[in-house]
């Protein structure tokens, strides 16, 4: 048996099958880290709990897959929105204003992106089309500049709350249980 303390504070999006089923599936890897881990070190009892560890691990592997099973976005988008993400809120920081008062060029993304002007213009129009970035400057001999759009409040990666929030969340689990465990059966070889 496998107790996590962290299953019932983990929220995804319901409104797509598919997040619903990479909900199960991250609850499933932390429980396969905390599993592995425990039986590393030999520590096969009655029953494990998972700790912070465990999570950080399966956070970590899970940040790194999401944002392609996410995909309603091409590939190439998805990075280059991840790029232009990283850019803005890069400026943000030096400018010290929150991101969505950013705006970046075609020309900025090249740059900072090393991608050919053919690819940043094409996957632009397709995150302006899904209004992952809002456009400014249409107006003939104006430069295009690209903003987050209003409905991205993060990466995909935000769907999962990282390991130092949930810590919040759980204050410090002792070894009697968390509150909200969700226990699932696991068989030992």
């Amino acid at each position: 048996m496998i107790i996590n303390p962290f299953a019932e504070h983990l929220e995804f999006p319901s409104s797509q099958m598919r997040t619903r089923r990479d909900h199960e599936r991250f609850i499933d890897l932390i429980a396969a880290v905390c599993f592995l881990r425990q039986y590393q070190k030999g520590a096969i009892g009655t029953y494990i709990e998972c700790d912070i560890e465990d999570y950080r691990i399966a956070h970590q592997v899970m940040s790194a897959i999401l944002p392609s099973t996410l995909g309603e976005l091409p590939s190439s988008a998805t990075r280059l929105f991840e790029e232009a993400r990283g850019l803005i809120e890069s400026r943000a920081r030096e400018l010290d204003v929150p991101p969505s008062e950013v705006w970046i060029t075609q020309r900025d993304l090249r740059e900072y992106t090393g991608l050919g002007h053919d690819l940043v213009k094409k996957n632009l129009r397709t995150l302006t089309d899904w209004e992952y970035v809002r456009v400014r400057g249409n107006a003939r001999g104006m430069t295009r500049r690209y903003g987050l759009g209003p409905a991205i409040s993060g990466s995909s990666q935000d769907l999962l709350p990282s390991p130092e929030a949930i810590e919040k969340k759980l204050g410090k689990p002792g070894p009697s249980g968390a509150v909200g465990t969700k226990v699932e059966q696991v068989a030992v070889p």
